[in-house]
């Protein structure tokens, strides 16, 4: 079975599917000529740990990295501008990333289900965040969101129950900070799983609070969910 890839240098393109489910994969080497990654290339590549992109690539397209569940440490190209629809869907060991400077645009859900993503920054020139991007990152704590965003999508933070902090742009209208606020009520609604009820009221009236104090939202929009 195929354990690691060296792609040869000169090779342009990693094709659609090209290594799609090699489940006992744990290294890939990507050469400089790269310019390209195909939607699907590497999802299910269940021991894949790491992976850089190298500064040549420019395009990685849908789903290419989902559904790897032990990818810990990712370095992206520096000239790739766009963060494709679902790229790390599931990928339930990511900790950390750094989103390339020339990022325009975060796709729909993908970061959805990084359970151990704890932290994100956004390069100043992201203009548009998708819906469910971090959706289910149950580990991420704060969150900053800069000026230049001006479109975010629905429940783009929503089952994020660790979240402390929200900086919101300030170029967001009041119906994209609703949404935001919306995805607080997801949140709370995932204590609703603890079984004992004081021990769950307790830890939403908790969760709120301090989630309210922390971005400016009043107590009394969350309260309708507390029961």
């Amino acid at each position: 079975s195929l354990t690691s890839i060296v792609i040869p240098d000169g090779v342009t393109s990693i094709g659609e599917g090209a290594f799609s489910n090699c489940s006992s994969l744990t290294s890939i080497v990507i050469p400089n000529s790269v310019t390209k990654i195909g939607e699907y290339a590497f999802q299910g590549c269940t021991l894949l740990e790491k992976l850089e992109i190298p500064e040549s690539v420019t395009v990685i397209e849908k789903f290419a990295f989902s559904i790897c569940p032990k990818l810990k440490h990712v370095v992206l190209s520096e000239n790739l501008s766009k963060i494709e629809y679902a790229l790390f869907w599931q990928c339930t060991s990511l900790e950390s990333i750094e989103i390339p400077n020339v990022v325009t645009e975060i796709g729909a859900a993908a970061f959805q289900e990084c359970s151990s993503l704890e932290k994100i920054e956004f390069p100043y020139g992201v203009t548009e965040i998708g819906k469910s991007a971090f959706s289910s990152c149950s580990s991420l704590k704060e969150i900053i969101i800069p000026d230049t965003v001006e479109d975010i999508g629905e429940r783009v933070f929503s089952y994020c129950t660790a979240l402390e902090r929200i900086i919101l742009s300030e170029e967001l209208t009041d119906e994209k900070v609703a949404l935001i606020e919306n995805d607080l009520l997801n949140a709370i609604k995932a204590f609703h799983e603890i079984s004992d009820p004081e021990e769950r009221s307790k830890s939403i009236r908790d969760y709120t609070a301090d989630f309210c104090a922390n971005n400016g939202i009043r107590p009394e929009q969350a309260l309708p969910i507390i029961k």
